[in-house]
């Protein structure tokens, strides 16, 4: 059986944060790294709310019409 992740948790994970709450104590220089891998994703109109949650979860609100719009915000 498949468990699917949200964006936040894959984030966490590749960042290799033990708490999903570390994102948010990110270095200047992990941030650009996670900026460039945010980067290469190609998000699609059924993400939205995924990137959304991470949008609003790192940056606070408002959230974006658009999944394309929140991954521009969010690098």
């Amino acid at each position: 059986m498949m468990v699917e992740q949200s964006l936040l948790d894959l984030i966490a994970i590749q960042m290799k944060c033990e708490y999903l709450s570390d994102l948010r104590f990110l270095s200047m220089e992990q941030r650009r790294y996670l900026a460039q891998k945010l980067n290469r994703l190609t998000p699609r109109k059924e993400d939205m709310q995924d990137w959304n949650d991470a949008l609003n979860y790192l940056t606070g609100p408002p959230m974006e019409a658009k999944a394309k719009a929140a991954k521009e915000r969010l690098v």
